[in-house]
């Protein structure tokens, strides 16, 4: 082993430890002294686009490509970064290219389903994959990818997707990807706090996805706050109706015991929320960056209030009013949602 192979052996120990800084600064010192060594400015490469700098890193792949013309990893590099630049057409002609070159390599072929996947070209997608699988049937990067790919047809193939989530965890058991799909799987069956705690999951198995992580999130509890919010209408409904009642000497039994059945259900959501499944500082993040979500659990607290004070004390004037303040807020705050475009998800596919 020569020194450089021996400085990018070092820089990838410290890659896989999430040391990009360490990483580039141990590479770069290789770089100095062989600056045309392939290995070392693939690394390079891969270690800018891990931080995100696509230009960078098409910059060194592309400098390692003009050593040794046909690379792997190289020219899989090259594509993810062109891919990163959104020059998707780009991106798939390198992945093309690095396939028919190296027609053996099953990150080869996974590279170009994964292009393809984001190119909305799943059957070809699907083709790619399984060559992948079939060069490599163990590799588990792959068998989420497939089931990625049957994601993609859900309401044909869902069972299916969650199938190769599920035979990818039980070869590795800690894969974030397989999570993730098993959470979005959970998102759109509406399996709403099944897909918060799996998207939880990811955040720790996979803590520099955290943005990400914190988007599905709130895409779910945007879901979650949006159905209570309708329920929080009916409990206004149900404690207006009891004052009425109540002033024209009716019985208020039956708006009382809606008001306090929908106030039960909604205390249930907002203990969850608060104290049963979203870290604190998650939920003030999301707060923080969404107002709507601030608003709409608000609301939802304001419902229970109103509710159970109406059902386990009759009728007051103070509950009342909050209760038409809320019987405008709800629709309001819809009508706000719809016209500018509340947090929704990623395109899952």
């Amino acid at each position: 082993m020569t020194d450089a192979d021996a400085i990018v052996e070092l820089a990838w120990m410290y890659m896989q430890a999430n040391k990009l800084q360490r990483a580039e600064e141990v590479i770069r010192s290789g770089l100095a002294a062989d600056p045309h060594h392939p290995q070392s400015l693939s690394a390079l490469a891969r270690i800018k686009l891990r931080q995100g700098d696509f230009v960078a890193a098409e910059d060194a792949a592309r400098a390692a490509l003009n050593v040794v013309p046909h690379y792997e990893y190289a020219m899989d590099t090259y594509a993810r970064a062109l891919h990163g630049q959104d020059r998707l057409a780009d991106a798939l002609a390198m992945a093309r290219d690095t396939v028919a070159h190296h027609p053996h390599s099953a990150s080869a072929h996974q590279c170009h389903a994964e292009l393809l996947l984001e190119a909305g070209r799943p059957r070809e997608a699907r083709r790619a994959v399984e060559e992948a699988l079939r060069l490599d049937p163990h590799d588990v990067d792959a068998m989420v990818l497939r089931a990625d790919v049957l994601l993609f047809y859900f309401h044909t193939d869902g069972n299916q997707a969650v199938a190769g989530y599920r035979q990818a965890l039980r070869v590795q058991p800690d894969h974030a990807g397989a999570v993730h799909g098993l959470a979005k799987v959970y998102a759109l069956r509406r399996q709403n706090w099944r897909a918060i705690y799996g998207s939880l999951s990811v955040g720790r198995l996979a803590p520099d996805e955290a943005e990400v992580v914190r988007h599905n999130v709130g895409v779910v509890l945007t879901s979650v706050l949006r159905k209570s919010s309708w329920l929080v209408l009916v409990v206004a409904v149900a404690v207006v109706a009891a004052r009425v009642l109540h002033t024209d000497g009716d019985s208020t039994a039956l708006a009382r015991t809606v008001a306090g059945l929908g106030a039960a259900h909604l205390l249930l959501t907002h203990t969850r929320l608060r104290h049963g499944v979203l870290p604190r500082q998650t939920r003030k993040t999301l707060m923080r960056q969404h107002t709507l979500l601030a608003v709409r659990s608000v609301m939802l607290f304001a419902g229970v209030v109103v509710g159970a004070q109406t059902a386990l004390l009759g009728p007051m004037l103070l509950p009342t009013l909050l209760a038409v303040l809320l019987m405008v807020a709800v629709p309001t705050v819809l009508l706000i949602a719809t016209v500018t475009g509340e947090l929704r998800p990623h395109d899952s596919r």
